[in-house]
């Protein structure tokens, strides 16, 4: 397994996708006023490209990903709130309701915040462990709860102030907010789903599948090549005693029985090549499975090529436009 190879199929299908999808910029149309959210959209100020390949690589990293209006209480009025990306690995759960218009609506986000800080006294990174909960009180109020890990069973959705918490505020842009400004999606759908954060896998979860299967097979081959070429030395109809004989490489034995024989034995060739054909044609597939993901703009002369996976696979274009129906949401 040590010698065996690992290419990394995942992330350079990535690097194509990322590599099309950035070939021409995206249609942003936005009032005046937000204007300046097209190159400064999040609270490090990256622009909304820069959001729209972090949605690509969460989605195809984690099956989802969400976009969350960052609203800070002590900013003037004039300053627009930034989108914050949240990885769908940092999504723990989330539960929905219908409202008064018969809306989905969000009653709570449960957010992994943990992170590494600096502590002073000892001079070393620690890490702390916290979740955040983006929540809707018993009024209907929108309140960010920041709170230990493992205090999340004791918690009050309804009455976050009876709760134990290290920071509860309730963020205001004009006014506190009716509903929790947040867009959660996957690579196929916008819509509100409870098996988002249980069921979803990669968008490219059978190349990932395949990329682990090659590895395997090369790591089978190597071992044996290597074997072929280090064969095994078989001394029989000797009397002697193993421990009268010298092990090991480039050892030599001299055997005093007359019937004795010495010969090394080794894998049959036949089987190795067997292996390398199995490794080809999987690799072959691996650069199809890329092609099919790629194959946006559904060339004929590609179709043969990639009928048989495109099943398993996601189309680029798909899933480029459900990234941009997700940002026009949140925007």
């Amino acid at each position: 397994m040590n010698e065996a190879s690992y290419i990394n199929y995942p992330q350079i299908c990535l690097d194509n996708m990322l590599g099309m999808m950035n070939r021409g910029e995206p249609e942003v149309e936005l009032p005046e006023r937000m204007k300046d959210l097209e190159f400064y959209a999040t609270p490090s100020n990256s622009s909304l490209k820069t959001v729209q390949n972090r949605c690509l690589e969460s989605i195809c990293k984690y099956g989802i990903c969400g976009l969350f209006v960052n609203i800070k209480n002590d900013l003037p009025i004039t300053v627009l709130p930034k989108i914050e990306i949240i990885d769908g690995i940092k999504i723990i759960d989330f539960k929905t309701y219908k409202d008064k218009d018969g809306l989905d609506r969000f009653k709570f986000v449960l957010i992994d915040e943990s992170k590494r800080v600096f502590v002073e006294e000892t001079k070393m990174y620690t890490k702390v462990n916290q979740y955040k909960v983006l929540g809707l009180n018993e009024a209907g109020e929108f309140y960010i709860a920041i709170i230990q890990n493992g205090m999340w069973n004791q918690f009050n959705i309804d009455n976050p102030e009876s709760s134990n918490y290290i920071e509860l505020i309730y963020p205001e842009f004009y006014s506190r907010l009716d509903f929790i400004p947040i867009v959660i999606f996957s690579a196929t759908s916008t819509e509100f789903n409870n098996d988002y954060c249980y069921q979803n896998t990669s968008a490219i979860q059978p190349l990932i599948n395949l990329s682990l299967n090659i590895f395997q097979q090369d790591a089978n081959l190597k071992s044996s090549l290597h074997m072929q070429a280090n064969p095994t030395l078989f001394i029989y109809g000797s009397k002697a005693k193993p421990s009268e004989l010298t092990l090991g490489p480039y050892a030599i034995n001299v055997v005093q029985d007359s019937s004795a024989k010495a010969e090394y034995a080794s894998p049959n060739f036949g089987g190795i090549q067997i292996q390398q054909t199995v490794l080809e044609k999987m690799k072959e597939e691996a650069q199809s499975m890329i092609y099919s993901i790629l194959n946006a703009a559904g060339n004929s002369s590609g179709d043969a090529l990639s009928i048989r996976l495109q099943a398993a696979t996601l189309n680029l274009v798909s899933i480029t436009k459900n990234i941009g129906v997700a940002i026009t949401r949140i925007l």
